[in-house]
């Protein structure tokens, strides 16, 4: 890693691609109650955690929420690239502030806000939650996937309630008719039969909270041990291999 991090990102170099492989391979932190319910125990989730399994893998036409259409396990992403119309803010990366997002890479209009399906393992602990960090909670970010027209029209573009980007909104002004342009692109997909977003969607307030709890049943435990995590913290007492070095803090 240390040999590795001073090129660019994205460069294609020998060996990064074992450096990054063996990074992830000790850091196993996916042991949930949802691998094990489908192994056979039964007793890991509970009620409202199946319901809400019942409407992720179930599509809109048999009243579920298909959120299996990007979602697929066991890792719970495609590696595919869509846009959900998430809130666009940011520096961007054209002149007027759009980002394309994988349009910018592949040069296809098909691809214009897409961005890679995250994978939902450990999601209950990785907010904030798109591609901008606009969501905060798992809720936000459910609703916005269920009616993103309607999440769009109720978002806070003065970002009052994130604490990271309250102090910068003056910085965004261009974010809500950027975020609409990407929601009306969506749209049009929809519209199109080429989005695997369903369009819609009416989902009750305890739907939503039933996908909120299957969600958590895909965390794994350690996340919440110190002493499980700490052995891949390191420790404030141990040399920095430089000055970026980031240093986690539990409640």
């Amino acid at each position: 890693y240390r040999r590795t991090r001073s090129f660019r990102f994205g460069a294609r170099l020998p060996g990064t691609h074992k450096v990054l492989l063996t990074l992830h391979k000790g850091i196993p932190i996916i042991d949930n109650d949802w691998y094990a319910f489908v192994k056979g125990e039964q007793d890991r989730l509970n009620l409202l955690q199946k319901e809400g399994a019942v409407l992720f893998f179930k599509s809109a036409k048999e009243g579920g929420a298909g959120c299996v259409n990007c979602h697929k396990p066991p890792i719970f992403t495609d590696e595919k690239f869509h846009n959900i119309a998430v809130p666009q803010f940011g520096r961007g990366i054209l002149a007027g502030g759009e980002d394309f997002g994988r349009r910018g890479v592949s040069q296809e209009d098909k691809d214009r806000y897409g961005f890679r399906t995250p994978s939902l393992l450990n999601s209950a602990r990785t907010m904030p939650y798109g591609h901008t960090g606009a969501f905060v909670d798992l809720k936000s970010i459910i609703k916005h996937h269920i009616a993103p027209q309607s999440s769009l029209e109720a978002y806070d573009f003065s970002f009052s309630n994130n604490e990271q980007l309250k102090h910068a909104a003056k910085l965004y002004e261009k974010a809500k008719p950027l975020s609409f342009a990407a929601l009306k692109d969506l749209q049009a997909k929809q519209k199109a039969k080429t989005s695997l977003l369903p369009a819609n969607l009416k989902l009750s307030d305890e739907q939503i909270e039933a996908l909120e709890a299957f969600l958590q049943s895909l965390t794994d435990p350690c996340l919440d041990d110190q002493q499980c995590l700490g052995k891949w913290i390191p420790d404030r007492r141990t040399a920095s291999p430089d000055e970026h070095r980031l240093l986690a803090k539990f409640s």
